[in-house]
């Protein structure tokens, strides 16, 4: 839009060809970008999806690589540790435990 001359009153044949053109790149640029938003937003929604059937109960820790998700989730190196305190620490407990599913892991 810089190449437009104001001496006249109109701008030239030339520079209404070169607003023409940017206004096309423009126009590309945003079908471009939209095409990426719609990319996105079914990756979103896919990611989504499989996070719905992702379940963190008491057997989460049991199935597939239990030492990664357990010194993930827990900060203990393995599963068999994470147990073992979890014992030591209700043998210890006065409390009565009122969940079920803690009651699980005992």
């Amino acid at each position: 839009m810089d190449d437009l001359d104001l001496s006249h009153g109109e701008p030239s044949a030339d520079s209404k060809e070169g607003e023409e053109k940017y206004i096309q790149e423009l126009k590309k640029e945003i079908k471009m970008l939209y095409d990426e938003i719609s990319r996105l937003q079914e990756g979103n929604r896919k990611l989504k999806e499989e996070f719905k059937s992702v379940k963190f109960d008491e057997h989460f820790l049991e199935h597939g690589n239990t030492t990664k998700k357990t010194k993930f989730f827990t900060g203990f190196p393995d599963y068999a540790t994470f147990i073992w305190v979890l014992n030591f620490v209700y043998q210890h407990c006065h409390v009565q435990l009122c969940c079920p599913k803690v009651a699980y892991f005992f």
